[in-house]
């Protein structure tokens, strides 16, 4: 099964139903990710430092809703400090997004989901860095 790494911007997208510049919903793409990973499609990976980042966006309760009805389906990857120091090394202006790149590599992700993809290609790694709506 194709493992998915799902960077926080994705659950934001689909909790809060979000465009982007050009009016296109974001929200519908990653609620199919996740409707997908139900389905057996992929597993997802999520990480200690996506809760963390969700909990600063004060995301409400639809969202531990969505990830108890995933739970079977998702791999729960923690975060070191070491993971933090090498985040910083890889990407002093886009440490955040370097760290989720760490955490994928170690969770052995296939993919790297992201609505973000601008800062995540510029930081190096060899997995393939891919919108929702091009799962």
């Amino acid at each position: 099964m194709i493992k998915l790494y799902i960077d926080t911007n994705v659950i934001i997208d689909m909790i809060d139903d979000r465009k982007n510049k050009y009016n296109e919903n974001l929200g519908d793409c990653a609620s199919k990710v996740f409707t997908d990973a139900i389905s057996c499609k992929y597993q997802l990976i999520l990480s200690d430092w996506t809760f963390q980042e969700l909990y600063k966006h004060k995301i409400p309760e639809a969202a531990k809703m969505l990830l108890e009805l995933a739970k079977k389906k998702i791999i729960f990857q923690k975060t070191t400090a070491e993971d933090k120091h090498k985040a910083k090394q890889l990407s002093e202006a886009h440490s955040d997004d370097a760290l989720h790149v760490i955490l994928a590599e170690k969770a052995n992700a296939d993919i790297i989901v992201t609505s973000n993809t601008e800062h995540f290609n510029q930081i190096q790694t060899n997995i393939p860095i891919k919108k929702p709506k091009y799962l």
